[in-house]
Protein backbone atom coordinates (compact mmCIF):
# COMPACT_ATOMS: atom_id res chain seq x y z
CA UNK A 1 0.00 0.00 0.00
CA UNK A 2 1.46 3.39 -1.05
CA UNK A 3 2.27 5.89 1.29
CA UNK A 4 0.22 9.02 2.32
CA UNK A 5 2.93 11.07 1.85
CA UNK A 6 3.62 9.49 -1.84
CA UNK A 7 0.36 9.93 -2.88
CA UNK A 8 -0.29 13.29 -1.90
CA UNK A 9 3.12 14.59 -3.74
CA UNK A 10 2.12 12.32 -6.65
CA UNK A 11 2.29 14.98 -9.80
CA UNK A 12 3.93 17.67 -8.22
CA UNK A 13 7.48 18.67 -8.38
CA UNK A 14 9.68 17.42 -5.66
CA UNK A 15 10.38 19.89 -2.91
CA UNK A 16 13.76 20.87 -2.50
CA UNK A 17 16.09 20.91 0.29
CA UNK A 18 16.66 23.42 2.63
CA UNK A 19 19.97 24.23 1.20
CA UNK A 20 18.55 24.95 -2.26
CA UNK A 21 15.45 26.48 -0.75
CA UNK A 22 18.03 28.91 1.11
CA UNK A 23 18.86 32.17 -1.00
CA UNK A 24 22.15 32.53 -2.14
CA UNK A 25 23.75 35.31 -1.08
CA UNK A 26 25.08 36.69 -4.33
CA UNK A 27 21.23 36.08 -5.90
CA UNK A 28 19.30 37.68 -3.38
CA UNK A 29 19.96 41.14 -5.33
CA UNK A 30 19.55 41.74 -8.92
CA UNK A 31 22.65 42.26 -11.08
CA UNK A 32 24.01 45.67 -10.68
CA UNK A 33 23.31 47.90 -13.57
CA UNK A 34 25.78 48.01 -16.57
CA UNK A 35 26.76 51.65 -16.40
CA UNK A 36 26.82 51.54 -12.52
CA UNK A 37 29.70 49.01 -13.13
CA UNK A 38 31.19 51.05 -16.18
CA UNK A 39 31.56 53.86 -13.72
CA UNK A 40 33.13 52.06 -10.64
CA UNK A 41 35.82 50.54 -13.37
CA UNK A 42 36.51 54.12 -14.91
CA UNK A 43 36.52 55.65 -11.18
CA UNK A 44 39.18 52.98 -10.19
CA UNK A 45 41.33 53.50 -13.06
CA UNK A 46 41.27 57.29 -12.15
CA UNK A 47 41.91 56.43 -9.13
CA UNK A 48 45.08 54.31 -9.56
CA UNK A 49 46.39 57.09 -11.90
CA UNK A 50 46.21 59.54 -9.00
CA UNK A 51 48.04 57.08 -6.93
CA UNK A 52 50.27 56.60 -9.38
CA UNK A 53 51.11 60.48 -9.53
CA UNK A 54 51.72 60.15 -5.59
CA UNK A 55 53.73 57.29 -5.56
CA UNK A 56 56.14 58.99 -8.63
CA UNK A 57 56.05 62.07 -7.11
CA UNK A 58 57.15 60.81 -3.95
CA UNK A 59 60.04 59.35 -5.62
CA UNK A 60 60.99 61.97 -7.24
CA UNK A 61 60.62 64.57 -4.58
CA UNK A 62 64.05 66.15 -4.93
CA UNK A 63 64.06 66.41 -8.36
CA UNK A 64 60.42 68.15 -8.01
CA UNK A 65 61.76 70.43 -5.03
CA UNK A 66 65.06 71.45 -7.80
CA UNK A 67 62.80 72.68 -10.58
CA UNK A 68 61.33 75.74 -10.52
CA UNK A 69 57.82 74.93 -10.48
CA UNK A 70 54.90 77.45 -9.80
CA UNK A 71 53.43 74.59 -7.02
CA UNK A 72 55.30 73.53 -4.11
CA UNK A 73 56.66 70.07 -5.05
CA UNK A 74 54.52 68.58 -2.28
CA UNK A 75 51.51 69.69 -4.34
CA UNK A 76 51.51 66.55 -6.95
CA UNK A 77 51.85 63.77 -4.06
CA UNK A 78 49.74 64.99 -1.74
CA UNK A 79 46.64 66.42 -4.96
CA UNK A 80 47.65 62.20 -5.62
CA UNK A 81 46.82 61.06 -2.33
CA UNK A 82 43.73 63.09 -1.93
CA UNK A 83 42.28 62.02 -5.32
CA UNK A 84 43.25 58.44 -5.35
CA UNK A 85 41.82 58.31 -1.99
CA UNK A 86 38.76 59.73 -2.88
CA UNK A 87 38.61 57.58 -6.07
CA UNK A 88 39.22 54.34 -4.64
CA UNK A 89 36.68 55.14 -1.83
CA UNK A 90 33.66 55.60 -4.41
CA UNK A 91 34.72 52.71 -6.62
CA UNK A 92 34.91 50.45 -3.82
CA UNK A 93 31.49 52.15 -3.01
CA UNK A 94 29.93 51.96 -6.27
CA UNK A 95 30.94 48.46 -6.74
CA UNK A 96 29.29 47.52 -3.54
CA UNK A 97 26.33 49.82 -4.15
CA UNK A 98 26.46 51.83 -0.67
CA UNK A 99 24.47 54.81 -0.66
CA UNK A 100 26.88 57.04 0.44
CA UNK A 101 28.96 56.41 -3.05
CA UNK A 102 26.29 57.77 -5.27
CA UNK A 103 26.81 60.92 -3.52
CA UNK A 104 30.32 60.81 -3.06
CA UNK A 105 30.81 60.32 -6.77
CA UNK A 106 28.32 62.81 -8.20
CA UNK A 107 30.42 65.47 -5.37
CA UNK A 108 33.81 64.27 -6.29
CA UNK A 109 33.07 64.58 -9.75
CA UNK A 110 32.13 68.22 -10.29
CA UNK A 111 35.26 69.14 -8.24
CA UNK A 112 38.08 66.61 -9.53
CA UNK A 113 36.70 68.41 -12.94
CA UNK A 114 37.58 72.09 -11.07
CA UNK A 115 40.73 70.66 -10.23
CA UNK A 116 42.05 69.39 -13.36
CA UNK A 117 40.99 72.68 -15.33
CA UNK A 118 42.73 74.97 -12.14
CA UNK A 119 45.81 72.78 -12.98
CA UNK A 120 45.84 72.74 -16.59
CA UNK A 121 44.95 76.60 -17.06
CA UNK A 122 47.30 77.91 -13.98
CA UNK A 123 49.92 75.52 -13.32
CA UNK A 124 50.74 73.85 -17.04
CA UNK A 125 52.00 76.45 -19.54
CA UNK A 126 52.81 74.28 -23.10
CA UNK A 127 51.48 74.86 -26.62
CA UNK A 128 50.25 71.52 -26.75
CA UNK A 129 48.39 72.06 -23.73
CA UNK A 130 46.83 75.11 -25.28
CA UNK A 131 46.38 73.93 -28.40
CA UNK A 132 44.39 70.42 -26.60
CA UNK A 133 42.20 72.87 -24.61
CA UNK A 134 38.89 71.61 -27.17
CA UNK A 135 39.75 68.06 -26.77
CA UNK A 136 40.02 68.20 -22.93
CA UNK A 137 37.30 69.95 -22.62
CA UNK A 138 34.77 67.70 -24.82
CA UNK A 139 36.32 64.61 -22.90
CA UNK A 140 36.02 66.43 -19.49
CA UNK A 141 32.15 67.24 -20.72
CA UNK A 142 31.71 63.72 -21.87
CA UNK A 143 32.82 62.15 -18.54
CA UNK A 144 30.67 64.47 -16.42
CA UNK A 145 27.74 63.93 -18.41
CA UNK A 146 28.51 59.93 -18.58
CA UNK A 147 28.46 60.20 -14.57
CA UNK A 148 25.55 62.56 -13.82
CA UNK A 149 23.33 60.52 -16.38
CA UNK A 150 24.01 56.76 -14.84
CA UNK A 151 23.44 58.28 -11.17
CA UNK A 152 20.78 60.43 -11.96
CA UNK A 153 18.61 57.91 -13.19
CA UNK A 154 15.42 56.58 -11.24
CA UNK A 155 16.48 52.80 -11.66
CA UNK A 156 20.29 53.64 -9.98
CA UNK A 157 18.76 55.72 -7.41
CA UNK A 158 16.12 53.42 -6.46
CA UNK A 159 19.19 50.44 -6.18
CA UNK A 160 21.27 52.99 -4.17
CA UNK A 161 18.03 54.20 -1.80
CA UNK A 162 16.05 50.80 -1.76
CA UNK A 163 14.30 52.16 1.01
CA UNK A 164 13.72 55.56 0.11
CA UNK A 165 10.85 56.23 -1.93
CA UNK A 166 10.85 60.00 -1.96
CA UNK A 167 14.08 59.28 -3.90
CA UNK A 168 12.55 59.93 -7.17
CA UNK A 169 14.25 63.54 -8.18
CA UNK A 170 13.55 66.89 -7.89
CA UNK A 171 10.92 67.20 -10.43
CA UNK A 172 8.76 65.08 -8.18
CA UNK A 173 9.19 66.80 -5.23
CA UNK A 174 6.92 69.03 -3.64
CA UNK A 175 7.26 71.54 -0.94
CA UNK A 176 5.20 72.32 1.69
Amino acid sequence: MPDRRETEDAGRWPSPSPREAAPRPWSIRSKRPRGVTLLALGVFLLAAANWLRFWKGIGSYERLASLDLSVPPWYLPLSGFVWGSVGLAAAVGLWLERPWARHLTLGASVLYALAYWADRLFLASSAYLRQSIPFAALATLVWLAFIWIVLTRSSVRQRFHPGDVNDSGPEDRTTS
